[in-house]
């Protein structure tokens, strides 16, 4: 069960790399698939560079898709907390490309703030 629910979680080139895991006995495809995607992606550079750019390189913002930029934002800054990251998204250059984002009037009302 387990194993299927890891399958049914990964695309792209992580499911690619543990295919074979589903040939093996529930329990040893398990811990190869693990191993495999970890050692493959696993690296916490890796993520935490994933996540900052999923962020960065987003469309321009609208009131159809800010609310799922705002779970996206949420969700990275718990990733890159968890991964004792979170000074590399606390600089101008991610702040500003962020805020662009932004509709118009959301920029300033996030400057009033920022003022205030």
């Amino acid at each position: 069960m387990k194993l299927k629910s890891l399958f049914e979680l990964c695309d792209g080139n992580a499911l690619d790399a543990i295919q074979f895991s589903m040939l093996l006995a529930p329990n040893k495809g398990l811990k190869s698939a693990l191993e495999i995607l970890k050692s493959r992606c696993g690296n916490p550079l890796g993520v935490v560079q994933a996540w900052i750019r999923n962020i960065t390189r987003s469309p321009k913002l609208d009131s159809s898709n800010i609310r799922k930029f705002a779970d996206d934002l949420d969700n990275c800054i718990k990733a890159l907390t968890s991964l004792d990251c979170i000074n590399e998204m606390d600089n101008q250059q991610s702040n500003r490309t962020i805020v662009e984002k932004l509709p118009r009037f959301t920029q300033h009302r996030w400057t009033k703030e920022l003022d205030r």
